[in-house]
């Protein structure tokens, strides 16, 4: 089980791992392009900016989409790591020392399974945007 920040609506995941490093205005757009992708948006016109059954305004979209922490029971914390270092676009061995600031033979144990991954270094995966 892994915690990291997401978009979602209620228990709706709209992001994907993939995206945990983006600003809050990419993960919303991320959101929106799922949503349009699955066919939850509409543009009817109303007064009120509320979801409208199954379907979302557009307008009110930022308004109804949370960005925050999402726990994931099937994502593990080698999950998280393995999907920072890949959305770094550094090797894990750059990842390791330029990032993270630790050994490159301590990240391969985390990535192997074979050592747990300290709490402080899961809060940082878990809550750092891009840059």
């Amino acid at each position: 089980m892994a915690t990291y920040r997401a978009a979602y609506i209620g228990q709706t995941l709209l992001t994907e791992l993939k995206h945990i490093h983006l600003s809050d205005t990419d993960l919303l757009a991320a959101a929106m392009a799922e949503a349009e992708r699955v066919g939850i948006l509409t543009d009817d016109s109303a007064e009120t900016l509320e979801p409208v059954g199954a379907c979302i305004l557009r307008a009110a979209f930022a308004d109804t989409v949370t960005v925050g922490d999402w726990t994931d029971p099937t994502v593990s914390n080698v999950d998280l790591l393995r999907a920072s270092i890949a959305a770094s676009g550094l090797s894990a061995r750059r990842y390791a020392t330029e990032v993270l600031t630790r050994d490159e033979r301590t990240v391969r144990r985390w990535l192997a399974g074979d050592s747990p991954i300290p709490a402080a270094v899961l809060r940082y995966l878990e809550s750092r945007p891009a840059a």
